[in-house]
């Protein structure tokens, strides 16, 4: 179902296993693993593309787990809102892209949360229309100017690190974010940013970004402290008017969210099509 591959680089604490790989939508190969794989009721009636998806994280996480504790056979549940249901003692975090999934398991002894996320950088069409909704001009500016890329990477890469973010801390805040609550500063040191007082890993090629952040367990009681939302002005939520848009067009959430078909996405720069996504 996965042909694996090297996962990207941006969580490099040895506490960590990640598994990732390649995948099949469609085929002869991809229905012999639906058939093979269970899915959960919310994914009963989804197109067979985002049902293969759903199965292609789940495997590179129970991979992940058993990497953390080969004894055990650990499944990983399914929230009623979509989120993924890490078992007692473990934390996680799983993305995926049109053929790419991945993802990161860790013990509640070393981490206590993890986020990661991988998106193929949008078309700049794409970009300029969903900037406002993910990002403030002078983030943007200042990815651009730091990395030396095109308007189209630098949206992608803070979209990517603050769904990152946001995956790791929704749990330990109990509350939801929108793009606008965190400013992403992209280090000048090669492969890094800070966000919330939280730092994060990025790695961006010719296509795709990758982003990923840690909460060591020694971590939460202060840095989660810190983790608030940045002030918005009037002018900001009225510049973010779209940005409920950009939440579906992104598939903007916190781990396996799922879209209803009407809302579907294939990523930000892919256009929607039917069924449910996973994130």
């Amino acid at each position: 179902m996965v042909t694996l591959v090297s996962h990207p680089g941006v969580l490099g604490a040895a506490c960590i296993a990640q598994v990732s790989g390649r995948f099949d939508r469609s085929g002869r190969r991809a229905a012999r693993s639906l058939v093979a794989g269970r899915l959960p009721g919310q994914l009963q009636g989804a197109v067979q593309s985002r049902q293969i998806e759903f199965l292609a994280g789940r495997w590179c996480a129970r991979r992940a787990l058993r990497a953390i504790d080969p004894a055990a056979n650990h499944e990983v549940g399914i929230a009623a809102d979509g989120t993924p249901l890490w078992p007692p003692g473990f934390v996680g975090s799983i993305t995926h892209t049109a053929d790419f999934v991945w993802a990161a398991a860790a013990s509640r002894r070393d981490a206590a949360a993890i986020g990661i996320d991988s998106e193929p950088i949008m078309t700049a069409a794409r970009a300029h229309r969903l900037a406002p909704s993910i990002a403030r001009p002078d983030e943007i500016a200042r990815t651009r100017a730091v990395l030396g890329v095109d308007f189209a990477a630098a949206t992608s890469l803070l979209f990517s690190a603050k769904e990152s973010l946001f995956k790791c801390l929704s749990a330990h805040l109990g509350r939801a974010f929108d793009c606008l609550d965190a400013r992403v500063v992209v280090s000048r040191e090669p492969g890094s940013f800070r966000a919330m007082g939280i730092e994060g890993r990025l790695e961006l090629d010719a296509t795709h970004v990758h982003t990923g952040v840690m909460l060591a367990a020694t971590d939460v009681p202060t840095r989660v402290a810190r983790a608030q939302p940045v002030h918005r002005s009037r002018d900001a939520f009225r510049q973010a008017d779209g940005r409920r848009e950009a939440e579906v067009a992104l598939g903007f959430g916190y781990g396996e969210v799922l879209v209803p078909p009407d809302q579907e996405h294939r990523g930000p720069g892919e256009e929607r099509t039917g069924g449910y996504s996973q994130r």
